[in-house]
């Protein structure tokens, strides 16, 4: 049977719904369909879940299947096909994600290995894929099976849905590229602006396309030349942020469209301020629902006895107010916009600030700004 194929890219704004857009596009799937969505992180399988409790009375789709990136190649691409690339015997006993047990092993000691070494280059000692291997032994297994898994998986899902597709990096973008070539319908949604983790961070295959450029890999791959649409227009309004704190986003990430608000918040009490050292308390006796942000756990300089959450473990998340504590690099910046940030600093700080629906309070230790385009916090008299 021949599907009609319809392949959209969708350019989200931080708050603009790109995970409610999804959830209802599955919903609308008839029921003899099967719809696979996609995400990186277990916490953002679990928001997509939440969605759809929220947006479908409770229920999700018997038709629909939610999974994490990671769990998704073992189960589908990986373990069905294996011995392709492994012995028959081979038993694959998990993930390996970059910790204590990875660093420790030996095998990794002996760095450049081989691909047909596959027991070293793929797996540690105790059989665990390594994560930044996951991706390319999905890679080879379809490669080696003359592309058996990806015929298999788009014989079972007649859409394929992928949220936070900007995560996704090196070899998952060979798949993304397989996905846009089969027969089913491709839908991906992201915000390249907010790209603080990678699927595969060391690996150098597509590594011009790192830090969430995979708009760029899609527009240059021939291959895909007429296979999908990218809508820059649908997903550019924030219903999370006030009209202040989308355009001050906007100037953070200024390659990008400028986000615009669609949040009807009285005025008043919305803005991006600096916060002195000796006003931090009177932001959190005048703001309810504050949220520290800092870029690392090494930043001590928070208040102890307050909630607090490092930039990239923010994101998705809601907050009414964040105070941010901002790097050295972040301090230039706000002083002076021609300075370049690297790509993963200006993500986290996009992240950062688009947390708030109100306000941003970027915590301020000089004495002064130069900056035109932000003012003061000043409590109350």
């Amino acid at each position: 049977m021949d599907f009609k194929v319809k392949n959209t890219v969708y350019l989200a704004a931080a708050g603009s719904g790109k995970t409610t857009l999804l959830v209802n596009k599955a919903c609308a799937v008839p029921s003899t369909e099967y719809v696979l969505m996609l995400t990186y992180t277990d916490s953002n399988e679990q928001e997509i879940r939440n969605k759809f409790y929220k947006e479908n009375d409770g229920v999700i789709p018997k038709n629909v299947f939610i999974m994490s990136w990671f769990s998704f190649l073992l189960q589908h691409l990986i373990k069905p096909y294996q011995n392709y690339v492994t012995d028959d015997c081979f038993e694959i006993k998990g993930l390996a994600m970059p910790n204590n047990e990875t660093k420790g092993d030996k095998k990794q000691k002996f760095r450049p290995i081989r691909k047909t070494n596959w027991e070293q280059y793929y797996f540690t000692n105790n059989q665990r894929v390594l994560s930044e291997k996951l991706s390319e032994l999905a890679s080879e297994c379809n490669n080696k099976s003359n592309g058996l898994p990806i015929e298999r998986l788009t014989n079972i899902f007649e859409n394929i849905y992928i949220d936070e597709v900007q995560d996704l990096a090196g070899y998952d973008l060979e798949l993304i590229k397989l996905f846009f070539l089969s027969k089913s319908n491709i839908v991906l949604a992201g915000d390249p602006r907010q790209t603080t983790y990678l699927t595969n961070h060391n690996g150098r295959m597509n590594e011009k396309y790192r830090d969430g450029k995979i708009l760029d890999y899609l527009k240059d791959c021939k291959q895909l030349e007429d296979k999908f649409s990218i809508d820059t227009n649908t997903l550019n309004h924030s219903w999370r942020c006030c009209e202040e704190i989308c355009n001050y986003a906007s100037k953070i990430s200024s390659d990008f469209p400028n986000m615009n608000s669609n949040a009807n918040y009285q005025k008043g009490n919305c803005g991006v301020f600096l916060v002195r050292k000796d006003d931090i308390l009177s932001f959190y006796e005048q703001n309810k629902n504050v949220m520290q942000l800092r870029w690392s756990k090494t930043n001590k300089n928070v208040i102890c006895n307050k909630e607090c959450k490092n930039f990239g473990d923010s994101k998705g998340q809601t907050f009414d107010f964040v105070l941010i504590y901002p790097t050295k690099d972040m301090v230039e910046w706000i002083e002076n916009h021609n300075i370049q940030l690297k790509p993963e600093t200006r993500n986290k700080f996009y992240v950062a600030v688009t947390r708030a629906r109100y306000m941003v309070g970027i915590v301020w230790t000089k004495e002064t700004c130069s900056a035109t385009d932000i003012s003061f916090w000043n409590p109350p008299m």
